[in-house]
């Protein structure tokens, strides 16, 4: 009797420890999996806008290498022009008369370079045969190259008319277009004074004048965003690629030069563009982002769910009130309720109650 008993506690007692394994590994099998993010600091972003006008990436401000009376200036703001092609004319006449003067002179230093050479020739013939004393033979010899000097250097004067002379013809060094004429038939212009602007081939820039306080902020490279009236408002992209070390006149501004990523045709030089820079604020300032869909709103306000591990694979859900910031592409800003390191619930959310067990599926 007692041995049948026996053999009935133990088939209970293990039909018992059978149920209660099967039990735990449907439990465990039936855990709710859900996906989840690490709270991570975004960054406090600020944006300051400064203006400056367009120009070419490659101007040539185009003046004559002599002084002189304008006689013609065949070019217009707006022309298009080709390398080589006439933009002013100076009035040739006195560089005209330096040449033919520089001939005439040449013309007659080479007569006498000739006699003395002729000279020097009979001088040597008779030093040869004793006629002569060797002073003579030296003063025929000295003459003879300092005739030879006078030609060379008259030489030298002449190339040098002739170049002035061709410095009367302003030309363009390149393709491009006119952008601005600053003189007018008549004028008398010095040399290096600017007589047209020639804007060639290329993308536009801008200089901007940028404040001390932010001017170290500033790389090359850096990504702006500039804004035209002409583009109605659409922005167009640029770059920085010169930063100023040295500030503008008493202002404490330093230079800065944007080029545009990319020919823009509705753009011309002079327009006016909005350069937008956005600088990385404090830390301190940052707040938390997360995906604007983990946060959720009932009754009690909003609310995300956390994820709390409590073993290998399975966590418990937690429910925190959260208030919000602003929204941005990277997510929606967390300004109190959240701290970095935590993990918020991003996937297999409906459903869930605050204590409920989760099966943790990664990111």
């Amino acid at each position: 009797m007692n041995s049948n008993r026996t053999r009935t506690l133990i088939l209970y007692l293990t039909l018992a420890m059978l149920m209660s394994c099967r039990e735990e590994a449907v439990v465990k099998k039936t855990l709710r999996p859900v996906k989840y993010i690490v709270v991570e600091n975004g960054t406090s972003m600020q944006k300051r806008t400064f203006s400056g006008h367009t120009r070419s990436a490659r101007e040539a401000r185009l003046s004559f290498r002599v002084p002189g009376t304008i006689k013609q200036l065949p070019v217009v703001v707006g022309d298009q022009v080709k390398p080589g092609q006439v933009i002013a004319i100076l009035d040739p006449t006195d560089f005209q008369i330096q040449v033919e003067q520089a001939e005439a002179g040449l013309a007659q230093a080479k007569a006498q370079s000739r006699n003395a050479a002729a000279t020097y020739e009979r001088v040597r013939e008779l030093y040869v045969n004793n006629n002569v004393s060797q002073n003579d033979l030296d003063g025929a010899r000295a003459a003879h190259e300092s005739a030879e000097a006078a030609v060379n250097s008259i030489e030298k004067r002449l190339e040098l008319a002739r170049q002035q002379l061709s410095y009367t013809t302003l030309r363009a060094p390149g393709s491009g277009a006119i952008a601005n004429v600053t003189a007018e038939l008549n004028e008398n212009v010095g040399a290096g004074r600017p007589i047209a602007l020639l804007t060639t081939d290329g993308n536009l820039e801008l200089e901007v004048a940028i404040p001390e306080n932010l001017i170290n902020k500033i790389d090359v490279g850096q990504k702006v965003e500039i804004s035209f009236d002409a583009k109605a408002g659409k922005p167009v992209h640029g770059q920085v690629t010169e930063v100023g070390v040295a500030a503008i006149g008493s202002m404490t501004t330093f230079p800065v030069t944007i080029q545009l990523s990319r020919e823009e045709p509705d753009l011309r030089s002079g327009m006016v563009g909005a350069v937008t820079f956005s600088f990385a604020g404090k830390t301190e300032d940052a707040k938390p982002v997360v995906p604007h869909h983990c946060v959720l709103q009932d009754n009690q306000g909003r609310f995300v769910y956390l994820m709390v591990p409590e073993s290998e694979g399975v966590a418990r859900v937690k429910r925190r009130s959260v208030e919000v910031g602003t929204l941005s592409n990277k997510g929606l800003s967390i300004t109190s309720g959240l701290s970095a390191g935590e993990f918020v619930i991003t996937a297999g959310m409906s459903g869930l109650e605050d204590g409920m067990k989760v099966k943790q599926n990664g990111e």
